[in-house]
């Protein structure tokens, strides 16, 4: 069964204005009272403008006079469940302290966390991800700040230090990409990223 706050989340996720990214996110934080407040992302042209789901739901809620929360769960499309930006967790945490995060995607996986356990891949990889779909719409300078906020999460992954090399390699930045490269190549990876290293690296 889907859990209420779950579903709120999924609901708010509807309305949000992604016209750049596509990337459509809702989120529900119930505050002390049991009240819900939610929010979706929305996106600005200056992209710096752009909020997500979470502090639109934070604010909202501030703004309606809720001081205490309980707990927040976030809805995005992605097979890897998306937690909060950098941002969205610094928000989060000086408002609602640990909050509980309950996660959930529109396949009906979903998982929970308290907000100070936050590391590892699992968390890295949706924002890996959306790096890479950025690249894919040539937007390489948007890219590397996914990157590097996913390296927060997974310093020693390898595969996250290649794709930010290539977003490098694109954004016309070629020392700081071999170095990106280097790092990859002391890390694990699959035979295929080692096939993409290899080829990449000659552009670094």
């Amino acid at each position: 069964m889907t859990d209420s706050l779950a579903s709120a989340a999924l609901a708010a996720r509807e309305n949000a204005h992604a016209p750049y990214s596509h990337f459509r996110v809702g989120a529900a934080l119930e505050d002390a009272s049991g009240r819900v407040h939610s929010g979706c992302n929305i996106e600005n042209a200056t992209y710096g403008l752009t909020l997500c789901a979470e502090r639109v739901a934070m604010f909202k809620a501030i703004s309606e006079g809720a001081r205490k929360f309980r707990r927040i769960a976030i809805a995005a499309d992605t097979e890897a469940l998306t937690p909060p930006c950098g941002a969205c967790r610094q928000i989060l945490w000086e408002f609602c302290g640990d909050i509980e995060l309950i996660l959930v995607n529109l396949q009906g996986a979903t998982e929970k966390f308290q907000l100070a356990n936050q590391k590892g891949p699992h968390f890295a990889d949706p924002l890996e991800g959306w790096g890479e779909a950025l690249m894919a719409k040539n937007q390489s300078h948007l890219a590397l700040a996914k990157f590097a906020e996913a390296e927060k999460y997974a310093p020693n992954w390898g595969r996250l230090h290649l794709k930010w090399g290539e977003a490098l390699v694109y954004a016309g930045k070629p020392a700081k990409a071999k170095a990106q490269f280097a790092r990859a190549a002391q890390l694990d990876l699959t035979a295929a990223d080692k096939a993409e290293l290899a080829r990449l690296a000659t552009r670094g």
